[in-house]
């Protein structure tokens, strides 16, 4: 996920988080049916769990330019991306950072297959 993608979906999961937590606090709410409370309870949690996602660090596949790869933790694609410069160097000029994309089960697979 690309820096600016995360902050700004941040931002509104987080005015969602607000408002709900608004109307559960509302005394006027409490007049409301349960069904109605636990749904709106439901969704917060929802939301609350998917800014902790955006927040958390995720592990990404990085890419060399002279081939190969490994992996890298960051909260968003740049942050990947200054980890892994940091993380490989490249002084030897063999393991330059290309580029870093979201790493996923089937992709770390297929990547370990050229290794069989």
């Amino acid at each position: 996920m690309k820096h600016l993608d995360r902050i700004t979906e941040a931002g509104k999961v987080q005015e969602r988080i607000d408002a709900l937590n608004r109307v559960i606090n509302n005394p006027i709410f409490s007049s409301e049916s349960t069904k109605e409370q636990a749904v709106f309870k439901h969704m917060l949690t929802e939301y609350q769990l998917r800014l902790k996602y955006l927040d958390g660090a995720k592990e990404y596949m990085v890419h060399f330019v002279s081939g190969g790869w490994n992996t890298c933790y960051g909260i968003d694609q740049r942050d990947a991306f200054d980890n892994a410069l940091l993380e490989y160097p490249g002084d030897d000029g063999h393991c330059v950072v290309q580029n870093v994309t979201l790493a996923s089960k089937s992709g770390i697979e297929a990547a370990m297959r050229n290794f069989y």
